[in-house]
């Protein structure tokens, strides 16, 4: 749980430092925060099978960077996202209990040591999880599941300029993984080769944006190997993890923004197959830095 702690007062002290940044005009900064919802109601007598409903969904997005000299780049980035949906119940004529829809926190801060080389070493980590993790016939846990990456390496930035980023890395990684629902309820060890690679699109004003983060991490070692030995899943931790995000937002107004989401997710520990999210909607919008 320290090692949560740590990473959520990394993730809060980026945010406060976003605000303070934008004052003395050191630091290049973004925030912008959005609510989508949507909303069906029917009278008591329809004849069809349909049933009211209320879906919301909040995002947040928050992006820091400084050229703390002339070689340290600080990059600090905050993708969160929460959401539920409300059902009506026809028969017992009261609402039921809300479905979550969206659950995550991503926070990722990278250094990057601008030398002048064809590449550039870097140093960084991310944390990701969720509001909360549920599981039927047990209480909801808070930041749950949670994955902590540590990593060093090198990067190269394919693109720069104003309103476009390509920036890609390769590195060692260890990661500590922790779901309280598992057996033990006990953390879990890795280390492998890390590779990411972070886009970014945007038009005049950042009315239109695209963002792409693309992670890919292969195992080297993992510390239930031995547990794992001569069972059908003994080799699955060795399969690299796969995690694409694509973010697609344009505002059709000052506060009205279309927003389209698409996550891709292989992880064979969890699932033979691949995993898919989207998520697409129209909302409120408001860039407060």
């Amino acid at each position: 749980m320290r090692r949560i702690a740590l990473f959520v007062a990394l993730a809060a002290a980026s945010v406060t430092g976003m605000a303070v940044a934008q004052e003395n005009g050191e630091w290049k900064t973004s925030a912008r925060t959005g609510l989508a919802l949507s909303q069906s109601s029917l009278s008591d007598n329809w004849s069809g099978s349909e049933t009211g409903s209320v879906a919301w969904t909040w995002t947040f997005l928050g992006e820091a960077e400084k050229q703390l000299s002339r070689t340290a780049l600080w990059s600090n980035t905050l993708n969160t996202a929460f959401g539920q949906t409300h059902q009506y119940d026809r028969e017992v004529e009261r609402w039921e209990k809300p479905i979550k829809s969206t659950d995550k926190i991503r926070f990722d801060s990278v250094m990057r040591f601008t030398l002048g080389g064809l590449v550039d070493p870097y140093v960084g980590g991310y944390f990701k999880s969720q509001f909360y993790g549920e599981m039927e016939g047990q209480d909801a846990r808070i930041l749950n599941p949670a994955l902590i990456s540590e990593s060093a390496g090198i990067a190269k930035a394919l693109l720069e300029g104003e309103g476009k980023n390509l920036v890609t890395r390769v590195g060692v990684a260890f990661r500590q993984n922790r779901n309280v629902f598992a057996a033990g309820e006990n953390w879990t060890n890795d280390g492998g080769l890390e590779w990411v690679t972070d886009a970014k699109l945007a038009s005049e004003e950042e009315k239109t944006i695209y963002l792409s983060k693309l992670t890919v991490f292969k195992a080297i070692v993992f510390s239930e190997s031995d547990a794992l030995e001569g069972t059908p899943m003994e080799d699955y931790w060795k399969s690299p993890d796969i995690d694409w995000e694509n973010t697609f937002s344009t505002r059709l107004a000052e506060w009205l923004s279309f927003d389209f989401y698409f996550q891709l997710v292989y992880d064979k520990q969890q699932s033979k197959k691949g995993q898919y999210r989207q998520n697409m909607g129209v909302g409120l919008v408001y860039r407060f830095l």
